[in-house]
């Protein structure tokens, strides 16, 4: 999956995600800076919360805003205990 992910092959992740059951990691669609997964993600599962966490590393400011009007957690953490604005201050947003 992670070479998927690093080709932006969007067809390809959700191949791997609908036949062999792979799940999408959202800290390697922000490492990979890749969006597009990171969308599929979010429409497969509707882990409002999650996606925010993980929104701050694209820095897309309403990209932000658009996971609080569905009302995301505040305070959600990513897989590593860090908040949204934890992400936006290490990435200087």
């Amino acid at each position: 999956m992670k070479y998927a992910f690093i080709s932006h092959n969007i067809d390809f992740v959700t191949f791997l995600m609908n036949e062999f059951n792979l799940e999408i990691s959202l800290e390697e669609c922000e490492i990979y800076n890749n969006l597009d997964s990171f969308l599929v993600y979010f429409d497969q599962t509707n882990d409002i919360s999650k996606c925010f966490a993980y929104s701050s590393m694209f820095n897309i400011p309403p990209f932000w805003e658009y996971f609080l009007s569905l009302g995301a957690d505040i305070n959600a953490k990513n897989d590593n205990g860090e908040t949204a604005l934890f992400g936006a201050a290490s990435n200087n947003s």
